[in-house]
This record gives structure tokens, C-alpha cells and sequence, in this order.
């Protein structure tokens, strides 16, 4: 199987590159590649390129393109919002496996503040497109609290899936049945280890754009909860 590495170069044919040095340990030390193998590069932007190994020594490692192999393609619209959890890297890296276009990460009264440094995102999201052949990179917006992202995404062209833990009424079946979303940008928001507030969920629910939707009668972990949403509404309502 050719590895698939992501950087950040633009991708052309007969382009030559350079690896970083996270890429050329991989190549090198992990894969213990050779010259003249092959590697599959991702930007996120140009689609995917062939290229093989032309210089490999225990410093470097140079690569030239060969060939474009896939046009850039992007995903159907899909916005997460959480609260930064202990393993966040599980929750970014099934999330990126499922579709989500855009991040909006928050803080809420039971976030624990530990989490909430995020620079570590990006590298999750990374290994997910490269495990998952996604073409683009999805967006990854600034941490805002509850409210704010609330007041932010409150208009009619937005819809946000609130998945609420024991008092959710709403099957996520009766929900597409009674309102099938036509060109709307469609959200799902899990909350932090603890769940929400009570002052926090009537907040929520005050929002006309927001559906309290129900995962079941089991209290699921924040990472579990954001797979088993997301796997919904690609079921239901993401058709790519």
C-alpha cells in the first residue's frame, strides 16, 4: 500500500519536495522507505498527487511528483461544535473520518480548562486525512463560549442538532420525517465531559434554530456521542 502523506506545498506534477522532518522520520525510520518508492501527497487544496522517492540518505529525503491522481473535491457542509475534551484526538480524528467540514470548539461551565489548548488540532485532523483519503482540510474556527457561537450561527439558513443527554425527546428518525432540511448548513452540538447545565441547555433550547435530539437511553461519552451523531446525519441528511 503507498503511504499517503499530507503537506502543506502546493502540489504540481514534476514539482520536486523536500520532506519535513515529522514526513521524513515516517518515511524513513518508520516505512524504512527506498529510492524509487512511491508516496501519495495531500494539501488540502490541489487534490492528490503520485510522486516517488529520488534522494533518501539518513538526513533527507527529496521527492518528485509524477503524476495527479485525484481532482480536489470538497465535503457536503457539516459543522461540529464541542467543548475540548481529555481525548480530544479521538474525538477530532473520527469526526474528520466522517465529514465534519468546519470545527467550532467552546467553552462551557463544565469544560475542564486544561483542554481547552488547542494546538495540538491540527495534527489530529492531519492523521485523519490521511487515514481517510479526504482531499480537503476542514475549517478550524477560535473557541468561543456557548453563547457566543449561538448568537453567531443563529440565522435560518442554519440548523443545530443538540444532542441532549436523558431529556432528549426527539428519535433522530422522527426528526427527518417531520422536517426534511433543504439547503441548510447543518450542525450537531455535544457537550463536555459532564454534559450540560440546566441553565445551558435552556439556553440552548430558547435558540429557534436549534432540535434537541436524543442518542438513546445510555449516557454515551462526549466522543462517542459526536460518532454516533455524526454517523446519523451522514445517513440521513449528507448525501456525499
Amino acid at each position: 500500500m503507498i503511504p499517503r502523506i499530507f503537506i502543506k506545498e502546493d502540489l504540481i506534477e514534476n514539482k520536486e519536495i523536500e520532506l519535513g522532518e515529522k514526513n521524513f522520520h515516517y518515511i524513513a525510520n518508520v516505512l524504512r522507505s527506498k529510492i524509487d518508492d512511491e508516496v501519495i501527497f495531500v494539501n488540502g487544496r490541489d487534490g492528490e498527487f503520485l510522486s516517488k522517492i529520488i534522494f533518501l540518505n539518513n538526513k533527507r529525503c527529496n521527492t518528485i511528483i509524477i503524476k495527479k491522481l485525484k481532482n480536489y473535491s470538497k465535503q457536503e457542509f457539516l459543522g461540529l461544535i464541542f467543548a475540548p475534551i481529555q481525548k480530544i484526538d479521538i474525538l477530532l480524528k473520527s469526526s474528520t473520518e466522517l465529514g465534519v467540514t468546519d470545527f467550532y470548539p467552546i467553552s462551557t461551565d463544565y469544560t475542564n480548562k486544561i483542554y481547552t489548548k488547542l494546538n495540538k488540532i491540527e495534527g489530529n485532523i492531519i492523521e485523519a486525512i490521511e487515514q481517510s483519503e479526504r482531499l480537503d482540510f476542514p475549517n478550524i474556527n477560535k473557541i468561543l463560549s456557548l453563547k457566543e457561537i449561538l448568537e453567531k450561527l443563529n440565522t435560518e439558513n442554519n440548523i443545530i442538532f443538540f444532542c441532549e443527554e436523558r431529556t432528549g425527546k426527539n428519535s433522530p428518525l422522527d426528526v427527518y420525517k417531520s422536517m426534511p432540511i433543504i439547503n441548510k448548513n447543518i450542525y450537531c452540538l455535544v457537550g463536555p465531559e459532564g454534559g450540560f447545565t440546566e441553565e445551558e441547555k435552556k439556553l440552548i433550547k430558547s435558540y429557534k434554530n436549534t432540535i434537541s435530539i436524543s442518542l438513546g437511553n445510555t449516557i454515551l461519552r462526549a466522543e462517542t456521542a459526536v460518532t454516533s451523531i455524526l454517523s446519523i446525519i451522514k445517513a440521513f441528511y449528507i448525501k456525499s
